[in-house]
């Protein structure tokens, strides 16, 4: 027996099937294909609120970036824009309100000629709708004329949501002139 030299030829060698028996399969394809159809959408609209960040998780980078180019920058306006009217912070010895933060961020930057910041590991906690820790790894590089000196640390940030705006009512208590440049405190 030679084989089929066209697609014609093969398809009368194969058995055939009736057409009622072909119509009852294709439902059968349709059947099972149904569900797939409905979760299938269902996982990617899970998926992408999953990987899409809340607006209030944005707003809340929005205000970490703003620090860290007003530190960068040395731009106290801009620091103050992302810095709660009720800032409030009692740290070992005293409490600092927002006139002792207007001159511990002076202090953080005027002696420095340049200040880079590199955050990572970014973690977001809501506490509520209204109130947010941040833990971040922070490196500050910082330069005095010739001198480059490197600081790590984790910072907690506390935020509060008034008005409909996020902002920092807690930070940690960073003092990179004091300590960690030229190594006394």
């Amino acid at each position: 027996m030679m084989p089929p030299s066209s697609p014609q030829e093969l398809n009368k060698t194969l058995p055939q099937k009736s057409s009622k028996y072909l119509h009852k399969e294709s439902n059968n394809k349709r059947i099972k294909l149904r569900p797939a159809l409905i979760v299938f959408p269902l996982i990617l609209l899970l998926f992408s609120f999953s990987c899409g960040g809340s607006p209030d998780k944005e707003d809340i980078k929005k205000v970490l970036s703003d620090r860290q180019s007003a530190f960068e920058n040395k731009d106290q306006k801009l620091y103050l824009s992302c810095i709660s009217k009720d800032y409030n912070q009692k740290t070992e010895d005293k409490v600092i309100d927002i006139e002792e933060i207007k001159k511990k961020f002076e202090s953080n930057t005027k002696v420095f000629d340049s200040m880079k910041i590199t955050r990572k590991d970014i973690s977001i906690y809501m506490k509520s709708d209204n109130l947010a820790e941040v833990y971040q790894k922070s490196l500050f590089k910082l330069k005095i004329e010739a001198e480059l000196s490197t600081y790590k640390t984790v910072e907690k940030i506390v935020l509060e949501k008034k008005n409909g705006r996020w902002k920092i009512v807690k930070e940690a208590d960073i003092d990179l002139f004091r300590g960690f440049v030229f190594g006394s405190k």
